[in-house]
């Protein structure tokens, strides 16, 4: 388990932390995924993850592999000002979504993102 005082500051509407960092974090398996289900439904304000790594054990293990790049791209939405958490709330209009989707449509990774958690915009 990710440590307890992180897991509790990265699971929580904590809107002031934007960043987490440690000497050569190493994550395991159940570590990645908590985070990763952490970051995809609760945590949209964190925008820098510094020495987070694969543990040596999973270094070649592709799936995990590309657990830490969705890992890295959320943060990178929180980051980059892609209102992941109003789009992913109840309140959000389409035109919302048409918005954020019209302001980043050169970034093709976070219109397929935003597509693929609201298909239905594709037949409106």
């Amino acid at each position: 388990m990710i440590a307890p005082l992180c897991s509790l500051a990265l699971d929580t509407e904590n809107s002031k932390l934007r960043s987490l960092s440690g000497a050569a974090i190493e994550l395991a398996r159940t570590e990645i995924e908590e985070l990763l289900e952490m970051l995809e439904t609760r945590n949209f304000t964190i925008h820098e993850l510094y020495n987070i790594e694969l543990a040596t054990d999973l270094q070649q293990d592709s799936a995990m592999q590309q657990k830490l790049k969705q890992i890295r791209f959320l943060v990178k939405l929180n980051k980059e000002g892609y209102r992941r958490g109003h789009l992913l709330s109840n309140q959000a209009t389409p035109k919302d979504w048409v918005d954020v989707i019209t302001e980043w449509r050169e970034e093709v990774s976070v219109s397929f993102y935003y597509f693929s958690k609201n298909p239905g915009l594709l037949l409106s």
